[in-house]
């Protein structure tokens, strides 16, 4: 009976067309549960509609050629309902002219843009599919990585685990750039984990870098991955990663408002705010830690892993980029300076982190076994 069961378990883990079909499945349900389960629980908005969106979804409806206000006058009235809040808002203030953190997210035309047919034939609620796409995306991503390191198994567990995480889906099926960019981002790890080098690889990643940057700032990111590319000897590829994210992320820097750095530390000038930074950090990384300890232990534990299995080995180009990619979305959380945000801005690391995982799984597998052996020869000799 036992073999059988591993006979089962083995298939199981090894049949890609099961592991696609389950994941599908899951995201379906996954976004299902979101979309008719949601709003404020315990404190934490866990609505589907959330305030950034407002800005995307007005500039969605002038990519269609809409009349501005008007279209400000439907996404008030459909906030009211469906909103987090449910309070009204003047539908002016949204406009361009007075808005004022508009020039923040105008470079962030990618989303509106994939967004314009399903809001053309759903209305707003169109909005949710590009970042429902993308959650698959990334789940698909990881199974895919792990296909290439022949642990299939693995990434269906992984896969799975993210569509379980209630901070992942929080943030990845909402109106928002975040689950764009996480799916974009997942993409380039893929991209980088096939290990093929050329100029074919340097267009794919030269692409995807304007991508993410029309999604929302992610320079941060790419000097990590060149940074992870110059130490282990790709230096040509990792000064034109390094020279390109910088020139397109100029449009970034000439429109955002200076208030954008650390913006709860008030009107005080850019030296002051450097100052402010370590603290920051710091901060930054304590809650965002206790909030994942409450709240979603599943994904805090996967983290440690790829923590812990990265730092064993920096020598490995796949650990020393997570590592490096979770510093950089680690700054971008600090410079955002927004406390107890539920790990949003670093969820761009989670298919660095899983990459580790694959990576690892002997090392781990090995780990796990000298683990189980020790407990199981204390309890002998007890």
């Amino acid at each position: 009976m036992n073999n059988i069961m591993v006979k089962f378990i083995g298939i199981f883990l090894s049949a890609t067309w099961i592991h696609y079909l389950l994941l599908i499945c899951s995201w379906l349900l996954a976004v299902s549960s979101r979309v008719y389960l949601n709003g404020i629980s315990y404190g934490f908005d866990y609505s589907i509609f959330q305030p950034d969106g407002v800005n995307y979804t007005l500039r969605t409806f002038m990519f269609l050629g809409r009349d501005p206000l008007a279209s400000a006058s439907m996404i008030e009235s459909w906030y009211v309902l469906y909103g987090g809040s449910g309070n009204h808002f003047d539908p002016s203030s949204i406009l361009p002219a007075n808005n004022p953190v508009w020039g923040l997210s105008e470079p962030r035309v990618l989303y509106p843009l994939l967004s314009i047919p399903f809001v053309a034939l759903l209305g707003i609620s169109g909005m949710l599919v590009i970042p429902s796409l993308s959650l698959l995306m990334l789940v698909i991503c990881i199974y895919k990585i792990s296909s290439i390191y022949l642990k299939p198994g693995l990434g269906f567990i992984l896969g799975m685990s993210l569509l379980l995480s209630p901070t992942v889906l929080r943030w990845m099926v909402a109106n928002i750039t975040d689950s764009l960019l996480v799916g974009l981002f997942a993409i380039v790890c893929l991209i980088l984990e096939s290990k093929k080098e050329g100029n074919f690889t340097t267009l794919q990643l030269g692409i995807m870098i304007l991508l993410t940057n029309a999604t929302r700032f992610a320079t941060p990111i790419w000097l990590a991955i060149a940074l992870s590319d110059f130490i282990h000897g790709r230096r040509k590829t990792a000064i034109q990663i390094t020279v390109f994210a910088l020139v397109v992320s100029i449009p970034t820097f000439l429109v955002q408002p200076s208030s954008s750095i650390l913006p709860g530390e008030g009107d005080i000038n850019l030296v002051e705010k450097l100052k402010a930074m370590p603290l920051s950090l710091g901060k930054i990384l304590f809650i965002e830690i206790a909030q994942l300890a409450v709240i979603d232990r599943l994904l805090l534990f996967t983290l440690a892993i790829s923590f812990f299995l990265a730092i064993s080995n920096l020598k490995n180009d796949t650990n020393l980029r997570f590592i490096l990619v979770l510093l950089s979305v680690w700054a971008i959380g600090a410079l955002n300076g927004s406390l107890g945000v539920n790990f949003r801005y670093q969820l761009p690391v989670l298919p660095f982190a899983c990459a580790v995982i694959v990576v690892n799984s002997k090392v781990l597998e090995n780990r796990l076994l000298k683990g189980f052996g020790d407990i199981k020869r204390k309890g002998t000799q007890l």
